[in-house]
């Protein structure tokens, strides 16, 4: 088929409606039928193994959702290739995404959460039964129309029960929703789409994701922590719904809801009980709801799966529930809910006391004066222990532009170190949230000259300790003296990068330099670069003078496969191929990244 710039195959193009890394998709119209079109392409130009590879998921898009149609999922019309391109023609969504919403900060009310997991799960029951797991639930993948409905899209990375395309050990999909077994790269089945799904039911919820921060700070808390209770995080999360997220987002994929259907059931269920009281909360499961055996991807389409209520399109007429205290604390394990040691039963219905005979009258000489009420004093505001301050300090840092910075708890607070071009808004934002809170603020303040570099840091690592200093422990050098800095390699054997990254917004690579040995160096080496030897390289300081950084990393495998050229490599070209390459050392684990300040000055 022909492609030209008003028409693509028998499709006419009308414009664009998006661009990604991979590709674009095009406003297109079918003018046979007049049916309005999305058409997204990618380039067959590029080569190489990762075009290759992209090729074939693009491909397997096409193959696992035209073989699917559903009222939540987004049809697939048709599949082509030009001489320049390929394409999947599908559905034109006349809406934005969850993710477009959420970005704008849009509440969802109790009713519109219920219908958007419904049309959510029902289309991942259907996608299940029928072999294809999504593997990339999240807000990006979820579209709503004009009416409220829900259409899932983007099955780039969906396994197929009878596909052998993707090998256990291979990691795809967002950090931020992808399932414990996902993370680590191991065979995932149905039940890592209701993690996914648990994730996005908690954003709905508290207008936050459960882990948030650097893609390895994401990886580590959601292989090794538990996220907060959504009702301790919004007063509007229904309590009941605490233990239905916990369940969908269990470590243990046999431990989540047995199938999409069940999750559904249960989180309408959990809405329609009546609100436990504050003191004593007690959640009502009913054994419809409860967790059994996962069964493979077609067991769902077995008698028993049938016989579970079908999924709601449209909200029902729901009673609010609003959170009265903290969340529950729940343990999810041998398929039942406990808590407080004792098994989720509903609570026993009482009748209120008959009505008291009304008391005498006193005669007016026995009625006394009230006493004055003594007024009470204010309270003080409650201060947080220092590790709850520190787990409420830790995403306000992460998230916090322009910055590269960690929170950890002290004996009397919180301590905050690293690096920022915008401290003073950062130590404003914390004093405002944590009032009271001691703050040990070792935080450097830096130009927004480095914003950049900062930001691609913080999206993908957390800060480390390499030991980084200056020979002699300077932080200050004058013109003309020598740049010599020095690491400590951590316990492994580690690839170390050192960059100089000066204020005018120039930037060398200190080591490796070409020449340089590029095996990973002993755990432990006390790496020295600058020296006066007679074949190394030397760093003397030189105008412009201000506020410099140095970069050091470390990681078991080297970063790029090629040595970046040592002194005319630019920022606006290192920096996208280094958050790549960060991004792609951290989910395999071991990077360590430590950036330090030096002030250079006239002599």
């Amino acid at each position: 088929m022909a492609a030209t710039q008003d028409r693509l195959g028998k499709y006419e193009i009308r414009g664009t409606l998006g661009r990604g890394a991979m590709g674009t998709v095009l406003d297109g119209l079918d003018p046979v039928i007049e049916r309005r079109v999305a058409i997204k392409t990618i380039p067959l130009a590029a080569e190489g193994e990762a075009a290759v590879e992209a090729l074939a998921r693009f491909r397997r898009e096409a193959q696992a959702a035209g073989r699917l149609q559903h009222a939540n999922l987004v049809a697939i019309y048709d599949y082509g290739e030009t001489d320049t391109l390929a394409y999947i023609v599908m559905e034109h969504i006349d809406g934005p995404t969850l993710k477009s919403e959420l970005g704008a900060q849009r509440r969802f009310t109790t009713d519109e959460i219920v219908h958007i997991m419904d049309g959510l799960l029902a289309g991942l029951a259907y996608c299940h039964e029928r072999g294809v797991v999504h593997r990339d639930i999240k807000p990006a993948n979820i579209m709503l129309t004009r009416d409220g409905d829900v259409k899932i899209t983007d099955f780039g990375i969906a396994r197929l029960e009878s596909s052998q395309m993707t090998q256990v050990g291979t990691v795809m999909g967002t950090p931020a929703y992808m399932s414990p077994e996902q993370i680590m790269g191991q065979t995932v089945d149905f039940r890592t789409d209701l993690y996914s799904a648990g994730v996005v039911l908690y954003e709905l919820l508290t207008g936050e994701r459960p882990y948030d921060g650097s893609v390895s700070s994401i990886l580590h808390k959601a292989l090794h922590t538990e996220a907060l209770p959504p009702s301790s995080l919004s007063v509007t999360a229904p309590r009941g719904l605490d233990c239905v997220v916990a369940q969908a987002m269990a470590k243990r994929p046999d431990e989540r809801w047995s199938s999409a259907r069940s999750f559904a059931h249960a989180i309408r269920e959990a809405i329609a009980a009546p609100a436990p009281a504050a003191a004593e909360a007690t959640l009502i499961v009913s054994a419809a709801a409860r967790p059994g055996p996962a069964p493979s991807p077609r067991a769902a389409a077995s008698p028993a799966a049938a016989s579970a209520p079908p999924l709601a399109s449209k909200p029902a007429r729901l009673v609010p529930v609003i959170a009265a205290a903290t969340g529950l604390l729940v343990l999810a394990g041998g398929g039942l809910f406990v808590l407080q040691r004792h098994t989720l039963a509903p609570a026993p219905r009482t009748l209120p006391p008959p009505p008291l005979p009304p008391a005498a009258a006193p005669s007016p000489q026995a009625v006394a004066p009230p006493a004055p009420l003594a007024k009470p004093a204010p309270a003080a505001p409650a201060i947080p222990p220092a590790e709850a301050a520190a787990s409420l300090a830790g995403p306000i840092v992460s998230a916090s532009p322009c910055t590269f910075a960690a929170a950890r708890a002290t004996a009397s607070g919180v301590a905050v170190s690293g690096l920022s071009g915008r401290d003073a808004a950062l130590r404003a934002a914390l004093t405002d949230k944590l009032p009271g809170v001691a703050l040990d603020w070792s935080v450097t303040a830096v130009p927004a000259t480095y914003c950049g570099l900062l930001d691609t840091l913080r999206a993908s690592t957390v800060p480390g300790e390499l030991g980084l200093t200056l020979r002699g422990g300077q932080t200050v050098l004058t013109s003309g003296q020598l740049i010599m800095p020095q690491l400590r390699v951590p316990n492994t054997p580690s690839h170390v990068i050192l960059d100089y990254f000066s204020n005018d917004g120039s930037l060398s690579h200190l080591y490796p330099r070409p020449g340089d040995r590029r095996a990973a160096l002993s755990p432990g080496t006390l790496l020295s670069v600058g020296d006066k030897g007679a074949k190394a390289a030397q760093f003397p300081v030189a105008p412009p003078f201000g506020t410099d950084l140095i970069l050091a990393i470390a990681s078991p495998q080297e970063l790029f496969a090629r040595l970046r050229p040592a002194d005319s490599d630019t920022v606006a070209a290192y920096l996208p191929a280094l958050r790549r390459a960060l991004e792609a050392a951290a989910a395999r684990g071991g990077v360590t990244v430590q950036v330090m300040a030096v002030e250079t000055r006239q002599r």
